[in-house]
């Protein structure tokens, strides 16, 4: 594991829940560099995916429950050592929770525009409510686990880790302890469980539906794939420019969060001459900014090599590119998605060349917003398992 400070050297402004934060900050990190990610994927997580795939025997299938399999695979072993099946019980029940909360959170409450009615008891509310107890009592029974068997010294993932920090900040006897509650390390744990996997899954959803409507690029990343790394399994970060701007121009032209995640501003400020009172809720609009004609030429147009230079090679990062938003409040674990991204979709189509379900339309590319995330419409497909050299198609 990473080099951690003592508890009691974080800074006395700082609380316990930013260092909880900072904690899930350096595992993320120490999980996306080296061969620990690399091996998590391709050796744990997606043979697995593989097989149901096989299983399949050319038959269409939807891939979104078996991309969920994956991310959920890769979380569940980074939060709490452990690993799904397609048919087990509890992963049955995330997906079943995923499902039942995107139907009643949909495009948002009605709380979310008229502030009075978070304290009336509208279906919508009541819904929501259920389903995050439900998602919560999953968190919290792992947690619970966590804390029997967890003995000192033998910290093996992120919750051993904040529980680690917990029993160290109570021992301790800070004067912020207290603020490290269960209901904190639930909380933390969620959020982190929760959004590695829905954006991962909706990310690669959409590029398996680029790629179904644009063979000639399939064929160029697996090409790539071929010469860089043949049939081996990528466990490091190899360079792969044109497999890496195929999925930045898929996060750009279907960014899965448009209006990134809301913040509050702490004090009174102005942007742009715009004064901005303290207290705020700042929504940005990424969407706006990937499709906008003064940074992206013809933004409608699906093309990858806007990402690159005339010799093929990545360009330098854009700043009107930013799927992971900017600043102090960007997404903490930006870096252990990109390489996650990337080993799922080499190893995706290194195996497997993906076509349209026989007698069906393509995917359609229309976004689908649903609660507050740009989803694909459902759809299914035929894989094509391969070997190096050949395009499938």
């Amino acid at each position: 594991m990473y080099r951690r400070k003592k508890f009691k050297q974080f800074s006395s402004v700082e609380t316990v829940a930013v260092s909880v934060y900072k904690c899930f900050f350096l595992s993320c990190r120490n999980y996306a560099r080296g061969h620990k990610l690399g091996n998590l994927v391709t050796k744990d997580a997606f043979p697995r995916l593989k097989k149901v795939i096989n299983d399949k025997n050319g038959e269409p299938f939807d891939p979104q429950p078996l991309l969920t399999l994956l991310a959920c695979n890769v979380m569940a072993t980074m939060c709490f050592g452990q690993n799904y099946e397609l048919d087990d019980k509890e992963f049955r029940n995330i997906l079943k929770f995923i499902q039942n909360f995107n139907e009643s959170f949909g495009n948002g409450l009605l709380a979310d525009v008229v502030p009075i009615f978070k304290y009336i008891p509208t279906y919508g509310l009541r819904a929501y409510k259920k389903n995050l107890n439900i998602w919560f009592s999953l968190i919290q029974s792992k947690i619970d686990g966590h804390k029997i068997k967890m003995q000192e010294g033998n910290v093996s993932d992120l919750v051993d880790d904040v529980l680690k920090i917990q029993a160290e900040a109570k021992a301790a006897g800070e004067d912020q302890a207290d603020l490290l509650t269960d209901v904190n390390v639930r909380q933390v744990v969620a959020d982190i469980f929760g959004a590695g996997i829905d954006t991962t899954v909706n990310t690669m959803n959409w590029c398996i539906a680029y790629m179904v409507n644009y063979p000639d690029v399939q064929t160029k990343v697996q090409k790539e794939i071929d010469d860089v790394i043949g049939q081996r399994l990528l466990t490091d970060k190899n360079k792969l420019p044109y497999c890496e701007a195929v999925i930045h121009e898929v996060m750009r032209i279907r960014t899965v969060l448009p209006l990134n995640v809301p913040h509050l501003t702490l004090e009174d400020t102005s942007v742009g001459g715009y004064n901005i009172p303290k207290g705020t809720q700042i929504w940005t609009n990424l969407w706006k900014l990937h499709m906008d004609e003064k940074y992206w030429m013809e933004p409608e147009q699906f093309r990858p090599e806007r990402f690159l230079d005339e010799d093929g090679q990545a360009l330098p990062k854009q700043d009107s590119f930013l799927p992971f938003s900017v600043g102090r409040r960007a997404c903490v674990a930006e870096v252990l998605a990109k390489n996650e991204i990337l080993l799922i979709f080499t190893c995706l189509f290194q195996q497997f060349t993906f076509l349209p379900a026989p007698g069906k339309e393509k995917p359609s590319l229309e976004p689908n917003f649903q609660a507050l995330v740009t989803r694909c419409i459902p759809y299914e497909v035929v894989a094509r398992e391969r070997i190096s050299g050949d395009s499938g198609t």
